[in-house]
């Protein structure tokens, strides 16, 4: 199969829907209506049109086709500018609930990147899924921040869920006050924040440095029978 070349029996108006959705929640561009994403489409076989086995041969406005270049450049993925099938697959997959970029008006209230300005960092976990036990979550995140602290000048200990900490991590569903709200089973798995600003005060509790999981999720450690949550 071409790359640029999807299954017949794929419907247009969903591909639009997906492609608009997922363009407009990472911020790679904000259309307002499915139709300003013009899909343009032929048969690359007519011989029987209930076939599903035919094809439809893809072609896009070139503003849409240079932000999908700059999406696949962003996600690692060949750089057509098509919506070939490597990135149809890629789009439908479970990922960080994070844009990939921010626009460029909004100063919001969190940047793009950021360092922490000490060395000595602290994370407490406020809940856990019902999915997993404490220990098994507990292993799981010491050993997800021993990989970091391998690669960085940090150390980072836990504290009691009680005490202040640097990083908070915890599950939530739906909207749970951060504006990035979780869509259930599929999708948006978790997301984290950016360490703060140089200029914000490090030692203040805010969103920065935070992990949230998505608890609708059906988290597992060393099983394929859901996801992994070390992975």
């Amino acid at each position: 199969m071409q790359e640029d070349v999807l299954p017949r029996n794929v419907s247009i108006q969903k591909l639009t829907k997906l492609l608009t959705n997922y363009m407009n929640r990472f911020g790679y561009t904000n259309l307002t209506t499915e139709n300003e994403v013009d899909l343009m489409t032929t048969s690359r076989d007519d011989s029987d049109s209930r076939d599903p086995h035919r094809y439809y041969v893809i072609a896009l406005d070139k503003h849409v086709s240079q932000q999908i270049e700059t999406m696949q450049d962003n996600l690692g993925l060949p750089v057509t500018g098509k919506l070939d099938k490597e990135t149809l697959e890629t789009l439908l997959l479970p990922r960080c609930g994070m844009r990939d970029i921010e626009p460029s008006g909004d100063a919001g209230n969190f940047v793009l990147q950021g360092s922490w300005l000490k060395h000595d960092l602290t994370y407490r976990v406020l809940n856990i899924t019902h999915r997993l036990t404490a220990k098994e979550f507990h292993d799981t995140m010491a050993r997800a921040i021993q990989m970091w602290a391998e690669v960085t000048p940090l150390t980072i200990k836990r504290v009691e869920a009680t005490s202040t900490a640097d990083i908070d991590i915890y599950f939530a569903d739906g909207s749970h006050g951060d504006g990035y709200n979780f869509d259930g089973i599929g999708g948006t798995l978790a997301h984290g924040f950016y360490p703060p600003a140089a200029w914000e005060d490090q030692d203040i509790p805010t969103l920065a440095g935070d992990i949230h999981f998505d608890l609708a999720e059906k988290f597992v450690t060393n099983s394929h029978k859901g996801v992994d949550i070390l992975q």
